[in-house]
């Protein structure tokens, strides 16, 4: 018997995907670029600057990657499996579990390792320049295979707990950042005491190791380098030994006597409320739009988000009551709260608006809905909607927070001659920021409703909206934010308005899979018919 047949099986099908090849060119393109508006932004005359910038900004958005690699390929591999009932005949045979984990691993690892592998010629145009040694390199090159494989592992953990894509890749999401963010947010509430946080605690972060690769730093802390390095590495391969036990009982389909009703029904109270208040809100909204209550039915997203944003709120209060006479701390905390408020609340538009239409358009129920009177108009209205019900208020408090801290920053403006320069500059600042986060907000709902109705799943429709709506003005930094925000808007407005009965009424077809039958067909229609000639 072959060893470890679905490895082979899996890396032979990945081969063979024209994806593979093509995420390597994007990955590549995108370094590219960004190396080279690195290069006419710093100044010329410092060649050290520059190879230092380029090999910090490239290895951040590699960081990224790889951190995201794992949700998008890996969170939805298993779940998938049972999704379709396939899951089930592979254990039918001799395998074990560890075959099928390995092998699913083979498999979503081959692209993202292509990916990654085209950011490093790119990342080692900086010891070319100067200002990074070769050992800063290889030590960066490792922290980022050692994150990749820890994202992968841990979307694989979760995807054999889970049954349902969306709540595979939120919960991936959120472990992923909780494991890498965690330690940080300890560090920097002990610091607040005068403590350190243990160095094994912080060493769970990969972005740890990712902090202790530079030569500077290295120096001083080499053996808690590769301490943390070992950790991440123990750390995945536990999450893989996890999946390898979890699997083989968690495939099976629960029979009717164990869902359990009065936990079917308790979960959709704690969702979306009492049956009166259902009741009344199911009237309410569909005097208003169907599309509308479709979407708008379930508050437990909603509660979740303003849960969320309390709990940033409370934290942010009750550091400005602790160091109310130092306004510097208070207005960096702010602005670190205020940065993860504007990321959480883009995020929850970007699931929103795209993952919606992408699960109605699975399961069939945009097809039948296409059967009705309603127009593509009253479809978008009944998105904007929901879209409104769910993030207006939580964005007028992430605006009034930004507001505060506009406030707080005044405080450090002296009574001099200066005083009103700056404060119509910083004050300048807050409003175009505002008004950027509003159209941020927008865009990601415009770009979010196209990806959900044209791409093939929820979680590559998520991760696209992402792209296109976050990464895109990382990517374009040396233009603002707002006139990225107003093509796009413009670009995904037309496509809808155009495209969305043609879209939502055609199943997905893979371009491989439709481009063969019309060369096909092409070459049928090009060659001569014989004549028929009777008896």
């Amino acid at each position: 018997m072959t060893f470890l047949p679905i490895v082979e099986r899996e890396l032979r099908v990945a081969a063979r995907r024209a994806g593979s090849f093509r995420l390597r060119m994007f990955v590549a393109i995108v370094a590219s670029v960004v190396a080279a508006g690195i290069l006419l932004v710093v100044a010329p005359a410092s060649s050290a600057r520059n190879g230092s910038a380029i090999f910090s900004t490239l290895a951040s958005l590699a960081f990224v990657y790889c951190l995201l690699e794992g949700a998008r390929h890996a969170a939805d591999c298993l779940s998938a499996e049972k999704r379709d009932g396939t899951l089930g005949l592979l254990f039918l045979t001799d395998l074990r579990a560890y075959d099928i984990v390995l092998g699913k691993l083979a498999g979503v690892s081959v692209r993202s390792l292509q990916g990654l592998f085209a950011f490093l010629p790119v990342l080692s145009v900086a010891m070319i320049l100067g200002g990074v040694s070769a050992g800063e390199f290889w030590r960066s090159a490792a922290v980022l295979i050692g994150t990749l494989f820890f994202s992968l592992c841990l979307g694989l953990c979760v995807s054999s707990m889970s049954r349902e894509a969306h709540k595979a890749l939120g919960a991936t999401l959120f472990w992923i950042g909780f494991i890498t963010a965690g330690p940080f947010l300890v560090q920097g509430m002990l610091s607040l005491v005068g403590k350190t946080a243990p160095a094994i605690l912080m060493s769970v972060s990969p972005a740890y190791a990712g902090s202790l690769a530079t030569d500077a730093i290295y120096g001083l802390n080499a053996r808690g380098f590769w301490l943390a390095l070992f950790v991440v590495h123990a750390t995945s391969w536990e999450f893989l030994l996890l999946a390898s036990l979890v699997v083989p009982r968690s495939w099976q389909d629960r029979g009717f006597a164990q869902t359990h009703a009065a936990s079917d029904s308790r979960k959709l109270r704690r969702r979306s409320g009492a049956a009166a208040h259902r009741t009344a809100l199911r009237t309410r909204l569909l005097d208003i739009n169907p599309i509308f209550w479709l979407v708008a039915r379930s508050d437990g997203d909603r509660v979740l988000l303003w849960l969320f944003v309390a709990l940033v709120g409370a934290v942010g209060f009750c550091v400005w009551f602790v160091f109310q006479g130092a306004p510097s701390v208070v207005s960096g905390i702010f602005s670190v709260a205020l940065f993860i408020l504007i990321l959480a609340l883009k995020v929850s538009v970007a699931s929103q608006a795209s993952m919606n239409l992408a699960r109605a358009r699975q399961n069939g129920a945009l097809e039948l809905l296409l059967a009705t009177p309603l127009k593509v108009d009253e479809f978008i209205r009944g998105q904007w909607l929901a879209l409104v019900r769910f993030f207006l208020y939580p964005s007028v408090a992430i605006l009034v927070f930004r507001f505060l801290i506009f406030i707080v920053g005044l405080n450090h403006v002296t009574l001099s001659g200066q005083l009103y320069i700056s404060f119509f500059a910083t004050g300048g600042m807050a409003v175009f920021e505002m008004i950027t986060f509003v159209a941020d907000v927008i865009a990601l709902f415009w770009v979010g409703m196209w990806m959900g109705l044209s791409q093939k799943g929820p979680n590559l429709a998520f991760f696209k909206t992402l792209l296109f709506g976050l990464l895109l003005h990382g990517v374009l930094f040396c233009i603002p934010n707002i006139f990225i925000d107003l093509v796009l808007i413009n670009w995904a407005k037309q496509k809808l308005q155009r495209q969305f009965r043609k879209v939502a009424s055609e199943r997905f077809e893979h371009a491989d899979e439709t481009r063969e039958p019309k060369r096909l067909s092409a070459r049928r229609q090009s060659v001569a018919v014989p004549p028929v000639i009777s008896r």
